[in-house]
Parts: structure tokens; C-alpha cells; sequence
């Protein structure tokens, strides 16, 4: 909950001193807290945040979980996410299914061509 609050509060006017803080401090905490955090940092701090999401977020990007979270953000960041366009783009041609454990074939199936749909999307915006 903190980290959807925090996001919608970079968003809309910003972040206070302290809140700045709690969102560091979640940013810190590695798994999905961080990964839900990236936006409101991006959001918050902007380019000067960009080494630290580009290091973080694509590891993210074989979890059928979190790379769909990281995606957007990765999206966002736009031109300041070009240095990763080559592990992105072998992430796209690799054809690897994603690790997931939905149980039902077709769902697992769909789940993989969202994210590979959401992968070429952020692609296109990084790359303009």
C-alpha cells in the first residue's frame, strides 16, 4: 500500500522531505517493494535516479511478476533507459517462456505474449 500512495503522490504535486525518505527506504528493500517504488522514483528524482533503475530494473525483466511492473517504468524513463535496449531486445528475441505457475496452459501462454507485447512497447518508447 505504501508504495502505490507514494507513486500516486510523485505524481500529483510530489513528495514531502519525509516521504522522500520512506521511498528510499522501500526502494532499498529488494523484491517487490522495489520494483513498485521505481516509478515514484522516476517520478520523483528523475535522471539523476537513472543509473540506479537501469542497474536494477532489467534484472527484473524474466519474472513473469515483477518485469511487468518494470516495464512501464523502463518505458517511462525513455531516452534515459537506451543503455539497456540490447538486454531488452535479447530479452525479446529469446522466445524463453516466463517462469510461471498460473496452472492453465492458455493463461500461461497469454501471460507470456502480454509481457513479450509489453516488452516491444517499451522498447519502441525508449528508443523513440
Amino acid at each position: 500500500m505504501a508504495p502505490a500512495l507514494l507513486t500516486w503522490l510523485a505524481g500529483h504535486g510530489g513528495l514531502t522531505g519525509r516521504q522522500h525518505e520512506q521511498l528510499r527506504s522501500l526502494f532499498r528493500r529488494p523484491g517487490l517493494a522495489q520494483v513498485d517504488t521505481a516509478g515514484a522514483l522516476w517520478q520523483h528524482e528523475g535522471p539523476t535516479a537513472a543509473d540506479e533503475l537501469l542497474d536494477l530494473l532489467p534484472r527484473y525483466l524474466s519474472d513473469d511478476l515483477h518485469g511487468r511492473r518494470a516495464l512501464p517504468v523502463l518505458a517511462a524513463m525513455g531516452p534515459h533507459a537506451r543503455p539497456i535496449l540490447d538486454r531488452l531486445d535479447r530479452f525479446i528475441a529469446s522466445g524463453h517462456r516466463l517462469p510461471g505457475t498460473i496452472g492453465d496452459d492458455d493463461a500461461e501462454l497469454r501471460a507470456d505474449e502480454m509481457m513479450l507485447a509489453a516488452a516491444i512497447a517499451a522498447r519502441e518508447r525508449i528508443a523513440g
